[in-house]
């Protein structure tokens, strides 16, 4: 006899590979059992001579189990070099594979058409960002509509879909009402409907795809024995969430997915019917953890009610005000005491001073509880106000909370902070709230710098930066003098994560690019994705290689190339011979979405004036003047 020794890694190695045979095992097993239930049709029709002795689907999915453990042990597939098992082009086998799995789902979770215009409204409670809240979630899975709210002391926050309409929007803590788009959308309604089970509904056919999954997901926990895993994608989108199901029970375990540079997660548990005594589940206990880190946690208290729609239109409840219009776009403020409040000083001129440092910043003096603290920068790319937590400290801000930031210096902890007042110029927030990060050493040269204006302040009015003049200038929205508004060539922004992004044109192509004023010394930024796919190094004029601190979570030096781009044009503006910094390293924190090519940054902007109107998603950009 011979004995074979095998290291821990070796064993380890083996035991991976097995589960890629079982995955791929368990998709095949799919597959032969949608062919069997062909022939069973087929032979119930008269077009055979063989009985239809088959089992249910619970009973085939126990069997896919039992075959999966006796065939893995000699299954042979073939993997790539990045992992993935090596598949053929989809055919009607594949096609039909997957619908069965579906239809399996879909009768595990007892989704069907009898809830059809049925109204669920259920409440729980929300362990987010650290703090404990009111959860609840009301939907329809004749259109996939939903609206759901966490309602805690500190922040209230709410999204929903409006169903036919096709609009998502969120309100944040700041109490800014937003038309969802782009991952911030995708994410959200796939989130939503792998929980109400809409995804896999005959209405959801004609907005997303559904397809099994055959190898591994660089990123997504491989599927483990008797587990299946498919990939839901919104037509005509990029985000794909990776659901892996229990094969034995076809209920959904848990999700990934690839959004605002990393990897987002989902976990589903304790399935229970909504309706007692009829099959329909939902999962009462979820865990969604973000790509920084952030951890929400649901857990189901209660069914509030299950109603036909004209019931719920009938008692003329919030509930039909801003979840059933089919005109809803966003949601009507209701007026949470927890949201800042925002109005305009008519004494006060528009215009405040606006310095630019040595490492390409831009500064201003705000007023927090009526005092001059120090300078803020002023950065479109943060995702609302900041200021340091000395500051903080020396202002006797409330805090609360806890939250994960991806910034430049890699995914920073933090908490959230409030003041009575934030003033700059004539805009003033009543009950603002700061994220506390520490700003030390981001502007070079001026120790002054304790915090940023970010989206809170940009969202409540309309911003011009004249840097020739050193002057930065808010304006109400509702008195914005029309003839220079007319005069302006307005140009669509898109927003991600509260941050603007813009279409920019470079050499023959187009890409989307987040504007970024906070960040200095530099024109423009391509991650190094966009690097290879557009063939940049070709483009760009190399003049020397150099290493980026601060962009990683390690604090690792990123490797970069500096160069010239001969050709960009921004909102109608070209610009010739502008700076370029091409990342050489995939980096969460540059590449944070899959439409998205780089950063358009604080210096590029120098060379012009520049109008921001948040509330109507457009940019101007004019020569200086």
């Amino acid at each position: 006899m011979v004995s074979l020794w095998l290291t821990d890694s070796t064993i380890h190695a083996l035991e991976n590979g097995l589960r890629r045979a079982t995955s791929r095992i368990v998709a095949e097993e799919t597959k032969r059992i949608a062919f069997r239930r062909r022939m069973k049709v087929g032979c119930e029709n008269g077009l055979c001579g063989i009985g239809g002795q088959w089992r249910d689907a619970c009973g085939e999915s126990s069997r896919i189990v039992a075959r999966t453990r006796v065939r893995a042990q000699d299954a042979c597939v073939q993997f790539s070099s990045d992992g993935n098992a090596l598949r053929s082009c989809r055919g009607e086998e594949d096609e039909e594979a997957e619908r069965d799995c579906i239809e399996r789902i879909r009768a595990a979770i007892g989704v069907d058409e009898s809830f059809y215009g049925t109204a669920f409204w259920i409440s729980g409670t929300q362990t987010l960002l650290a703090m404990e809240g009111k959860w609840q979630l009301n939907w329809r899975n004749d259109d996939g509509r939903f609206w759901e709210q966490f309602d805690g002391v500190e922040m209230t926050l709410e999204c929903g879909f409006d169903g036919e309409g096709q609009n998502s929007w969120a309100v944040g803590a700041a109490g800014i009402r937003s038309t969802l788009e782009l991952d911030d959308r995708e994410v959200c309604l796939l989130g939503a409907w792998i929980r109400t089970g809409y995804w896999v509904t005959e209405a959801a056919r004609t907005q997303i795809h559904v397809r099994l999954v055959q190898g591994d997901v660089a990123g997504v926990a491989m599927a483990s024995w008797g587990e299946i895993t498919l990939s839901v994608q919104l037509r005509d989108c990029k985000v794909v969430a990776y659901v892996v199901v229990d094969a034995t029970t076809m209920y959904p375990l848990r999700a990934s997915m690839k959004a605002f540079g990393g990897w987002n997660k989902w976990q589903y548990s304790d399935w229970k019917p909504v309706v007692a005594g009829q099959g329909y589940l939902f999962p009462f206990s979820c865990t969604y953890t973000q790509a920084s880190g952030n951890e929400e946690v649901y857990s189901v208290v209660e069914i509030c009610s299950v109603e036909s729609i004209d019931e719920v239109v009938a008692r003329e409840s919030p509930f039909s005000s801003h979840f059933l219009s089919n005109l809803l776009i966003v949601p009507r403020p209701r007026g949470q005491n927890n949201h800042p409040h925002v109005d305009f000083d008519s004494s006060c001129p528009p215009d405040v001073q606006m310095l630019r440092t040595d490492s390409g910043h831009y500064l201003v003096q705000p007023l927090v509880n009526g005092k001059t603290v120090g300078y803020f920068i002023v950065d479109t790319g943060a995702s609302g106000l900041i200021i340091s937590p000395q500051k903080a400290r020396e202002l006797n801000l409330t805090t609360f909370g806890e939250i994960h930031i991806t910034g430049v210096n890699g995914v920073v902890k933090s908490q959230y902070c409030r003041a009575n007042t934030f003033q700059l110029g004539p805009l003033r927030i009543t009950n603002p709230m700061f994220l506390e990060i520490p700003v030390s050493g981001i502007v070079r040269g001026d120790p002054l710098v304790v915090g940023m204006c970010g989206f809170d302040m940009f969202a409540q009015c309309i911003v011009e930066m004249a840097h020739d003049e050193g002057r930065l200038s808010l304006f109400d929205p509702a008195l914005y003098s029309i003839s220079c508004s007319k005069s302006l060539q307005w140009h669509t922004l898109r927003f991600l994560e509260n941050i603007p992004h813009v279409s920019a044109t470079f050499n023959g192509h187009d890409a989307l690019f987040l504007i970024d004023t906070g960040a200095g010394g530099v024109d423009v930024i391509f991650h190094k994705r966009a690097v290879e796919e557009f063939g940049l190094l070709k483009l760009v004029q190399v003049e020397t290689y150099a290493e980026l601190m601060g962009i990683n979570a390690s604090g690792k030096g990123v490797e970069v190339i500096l160069g010239t781009l001969n050709q960009l044009a921004v909102a109608g503006k070209p610009f010739k011979q502008t700076t370029t910094m091409l990342a050489r390293e995939n980096v969460g924190n540059l590449d944070t979405s899959e439409y998205v090519a780089g950063l358009l940054c604080g210096d590029l902007l120098t060379k012009c004036r520049v109008v921001f109107n948040y509330a109507q998603r457009q940019l101007a950009i004019t020569t200086q003047t």
